[in-house]
């Protein structure tokens, strides 16, 4: 008997996704919303379609994918290939061209930036995010959305969404946006409605919380850089398990890569997926994040793992975590604190033996630390007990600023189960340090420095006992005796030799990218260089006596705002960051040594929230640096020792800072300001400073002819600096002795 058009068997369906009876029979039995079959004649049919859609948010784990099948290939993708052409209705058989992640990203942004009136970025990419999950997992209740006219509407049906949660009651998704009068906010849902099609979902989620991430320190720390997530993941190994825990789970950015890139068991069966939110924001964003990469899990009711472990009884086959640093270890569960109490200001301790504890036999982890943890004296019984007990199997030291708006460095310690001491009586230490490529804000592990230290881990645990000697400057096994003898300090730089030489080539190739660098640098700077003589030319064609205006008080054009008295700041832990005086360079603000201001703390500073277009200030010490607030800056405070400008709309911004640190408001600010010791203005005065203020449109004329000068004084100044750099690296080669 003919099989009817656009149906198939189970069986059939499976040999079409290329994946055994037994991962079709879990698709079907573990998700409500798998196509139902149809009995005809006795068997069971599947719509192809359906399954087809179904199976397209399942992207295929890189190690299962075939030649030829790209990144975020999915089963889908898999079975209409292997189809063939003609066997479908049209509307089933339709291909998709592949979407960018600046596709993405530019449709993202036209969203946001339709909602500024009425949220801050960062809230108004958490609402995009529920309305893409909603999209993508829940498409009945975004038909009721998207039948909406008005934004009431839409928010009475909003009001009653839910997460599904296997368990438990269900959780209401929407609950920011509900309070905001705002026809805005319904015409995002139209936009959402053009976003590319649901095979995408996954990497509209990743772009989504990316850019959530840039926006706010607090989202820094909720967030590990894809690229240090996949060095965790690559770690673990490639054999398959059963089971992946994440006991502080974030955005659940760490458990959307172990399930890519590691194998289940049968290897064509996901693993099984737990995680522990910390609170409602994390549970939500990570449920919603697995969500649309295709991943099932099953995620704790919102608290701290070492204070009550949501999955008691249970320990998996991998462990991956990025834990909040230093916070009290107050009201721990004591059952897990069997190598020691850690100290009542420092939980860090007690994160590491929950892991420990929640490891399977022959389980291993991969934790993020402050490096403090390595070598803290009041820590060091504990770490001596975990690594005699065979736990602690390597600890890799990592460049600092690798996690946005916070400049401690950071170490990933590898675990394994207790007893299940394999490599013998040593730990690896890797010293990758300076394996990073730098950033305006941050830094970033290149692909050649993940490789790198995946190989030598790799090298290591693959050699007979004591027979592995390290790479200089890199990396080496050191023993429990030695490690005992020095209280137990892991820091990988007091065992790793970063003498001169055991690295010949360090001083020349350190050179070399100098010159690099000063090529690159000064091939700009001839390209700026090229545009001033158009633009001097231009300014005495136009003649000074052409610019027309008027004077006027800054305070009548500018809301000004003097920053607080004091905020208090916090080292470890992410946070909001603060813009302080050293801050302001280059006419904006400088990423370089941010302080942070804790979370819960800075909503009590709400009126110092900056916005994009605002001008920032120092008002006493060093005056007369004037910077503006770009759309990554925005929803930082405005620090102690500075003062905020927020211009009319009579008022360019960019023109306005140029004004400022010009040569006659300058001089006018060096006559007015107070003070003997300490030069500084107030509030009242700046108010009464008059500025020259033309029309805008010649506001933005005066802006593009400065503009190109100031980018070339910034460049000279980094050719500058890099020169000096080159200087000091040739010395160093040149007045080496020979060996």
């Amino acid at each position: 008997m003919s099989l009817p058009e656009g149906m198939r068997s189970a069986a059939d369906l499976a040999k079409l996704a290329e994946v055994n009876a037994s991962a079709f029979s879990n698709w079907r039995s573990r998700s409500p919303e798998f196509p139902p079959p149809h009995k005809i004649g006795g068997k069971e049919l599947f719509e192809i379609p359906a399954v087809a859609e179904w199976l397209k948010e399942r992207r295929i784990p890189v190690h299962r994918r075939k030649e030829g099948e790209p990144e975020g290939y999915t089963y889908g993708d898999r079975l209409l290939r292997n189809l063939g052409p003609g066997q479908l209705p049209d509307s089933g058989a339709a291909q998709t061209r592949p979407v960018t992640e600046a596709d993405l990203a530019d449709r993202v942004w036209e969203a946001v930036e339709s909602m500024l009136d009425s949220l801050d970025r960062f809230a108004a990419l958490d609402y995009l995010l529920g309305l893409v999950y909603l999209r993508s997992a829940q498409p009945a209740d975004w038909k009721a959305v998207t039948g909406t006219r008005t934004w009431p509407e839409a928010q009475e049906v909003l009001r009653g969404i839910s997460v599904p949660v296997p368990g438990a009651a269900d959780r209401l998704l929407f609950t920011r946006v509900l309070e905001v009068s705002s026809p805005a906010l319904r015409k995002a849902v139209d936009l959402v409605d053009r976003f590319p099609a649901k095979e995408n979902a996954g990497q509209l989620g990743s772009v989504l919380l990316g850019l959530t991430r840039r926006q706010s320190g607090r989202s820094g720390g909720q967030f590990t850089p894809p690229e240090v997530a996949r060095l965790m993941v690559d770690l673990l190994g490639d054999e398959p398990v059963y089971s992946a825990y994440d006991p502080f789970c974030g955005s659940g950015e760490l458990l959307t890569v172990a399930a890519e890139r590691i194998a289940g068991v049968p290897a064509d069966v996901p693993i099984e997926v737990f995680g522990k939110a910390g609170d409602q924001w994390s549970w939500s964003t990570s449920w919603m994040n697995l969500a649309l990469h295709g991943v099932e899990a099953e995620l704790g009711e919102p608290g701290l793992a070492v204070k009550k472990d949501s999955f008691p009884g249970l320990t998996f086959d991998r462990i991956l975590a990025n834990p909040p640093f230093n916070l009290k270890s107050a009201e721990l569960d004591k059952r897990v604190l069997r190598w020691g109490e850690p100290p009542e200001k420092n939980a860090n301790f007690a994160w590491l033996q929950h892991v420990a504890a929640k490891l399977a036999p022959s389980g291993r982890a991969a934790v993020i630390m402050p490096s403090g943890a390595a070598s803290s004296k009041n820590e060091a019984h504990i770490r001596g007990a975990l690594i005699e007990d065979g736990i602690v199997e390597c600890v890799i030291a990592l460049p600092a600023r690798l996690f946005r708006f916070t400049a401690i460095p950071v170490h990933l310690w590898l675990l394994r189960a207790p007893g299940c001491n394999v490599f013998g009586d040593e730990v690896l230490l890797i010293d990758a340090s300076d394996e990073a490529e730098a950033d305006r804000s941050a830094r970033r592990l290149t692909t050649a420095a993940i490789d790198r230290a995946v190989d030598e881990h790799r090298r290591w645990s693959s050699s007979q006992k004591g027979s592995f000697f390290g790479s200089p400057g890199y990396s080496r096994a050191v023993p429990y005796s030695e490690l005992e003898e020095g209280d137990y300090n892991l820091q990988p730089a007091r065992y790793v030799s970063r003498k001169a030489e055991h690295r010949e080539d360090g001083p020349a190739a350190a050179f070399a990218a100098a010159r690099r660098e000063l090529a690159e640098l000064t091939e700009q700077v001839r390209q700026l260089n090229d545009g001033l003589e158009s633009t001097a030319a231009a300014v005495l064609s136009s003649g000074r006596a052409k610019v027309t205006g008027e004077r006027v008080r800054l305070g009548k054009v500018c809301e000004v705002l003097p920053g607080p008295g004091s905020v208090k700041r916090q080292g470890d832990s992410p946070g909001t960051p603060l813009v302080l005086p050293r801050n302001i360079r280059n006419n904006q603000v400088d990423y370089g040594e941010l302080d942070l201001v804790p979370e819960a703390l800075a909503a009590r500073y709400a009126r110092y929230r900056l916005a994009e277009r605002d001008v920032v200030s120092a008002r006493a010490g060093t005056l007369g640096r004037f910077g503006l607030v770009r759309s990554a800056e925005a929803g930082w405070l405005l620090g102690p020792g500075c003062v905020g400008f927020r211009p009319g709309p009579e008022v360019d911004p960019h023109y306005l800072v140029y004004y400022l640190n010009g040569a006659d408001a300058q001089e006018w600010l060096r006559r007015n300001a107070v003070g003997t010791a300490v030069r500084y203005f107030s509030s009242d005065l700046l108010r009464s400073m008059p500025i020259f203020l033309p029309e805008l449109r010649k506001q933005a004329e005066i802006v593009d002819l400065l503009r190109p000068y100031q980018l070339s004084s910034v460049a000279h100044a980094e050719l500058g600096s890099q020169l000096a750099h080159s200087l000091d690296l040739l010395t160093s080669i040149l007045f080496r002795p020979s060996a």
